[in-house]
Formats: C-alpha cells, structure tokens, sequence
C-alpha cells in the first residue's frame, strides 16, 4: 500500500497533467519486475511443454504459462520487439520442427 501511496502535493503539483503518468509503461516496479521475470516464466513454459511426458503438464499447461508470460510482457508495453520474432518464416520453422520432434 505505501508503493501505491501518491502524495498531496505531487498531486496539487501536477493537477494540470493528464493520467499518463500511471500507465504501465511509467511503472518503474511492473517494468523491473517483467523484465526480470518473463525471460524465467518463458523457459519455464518450455521446460513444462519438454517434460510433458514424464509429468504431468505438456501443450495446454506449458501453452498457458507461455501465454501468461506474453501477457506479461505485453503490459511492459514494448510489443515491438514479439511482433518482430513472430513473424510467419519463425512460425513456420517452429511448427516444422515441433512436428519431427513428437514421438
């Protein structure tokens, strides 16, 4: 609660500013935090969909900790740099070599 806590006089300062200010792209905690953490949930989003056949877990539980992790990443709001590496060539090689890999 004392992170979340805006002071009187900040605000007074700045009533004439818009309420750009507390969007996610100006939070410093939510930008340190995503981007220390969506390089770990990633890897561990592969980690669950590779040892799917000696767990439990695999596509759907691996697919949904990847999902998460870009919904992470998408509230750091640089989409530039996923749209750049999801592009049809990348798909396409992965879906090729996802299928050869399956037992």
């Amino acid at each position: 609660m004392i992170l979340l806590m805006v002071d009187d006089a900040i605000l007074k300062k700045q009533e004439a500013m818009s309420d750009r200010r507390f969007e996610p792209k100006n939070d410093a905690i939510l930008q340190g935090t995503a981007l220390v953490l969506t390089p770990i949930i990633f890897i561990f989003g592969i980690y669950i969909i590779l040892n799917g056949h000696l767990s439990p877990g695999g596509g759907f539980s691996g697919g949904a900790i990847m999902g998460a992790d870009q919904a992470v990443h998408a509230q750091r709001g640089d989409l530039r740099d996923l749209i750049d590496v999801l592009v049809e060539e990348t798909l396409r090689l992965v879906e090729a070599e996802s299928a050869g890999v399956q037992d």
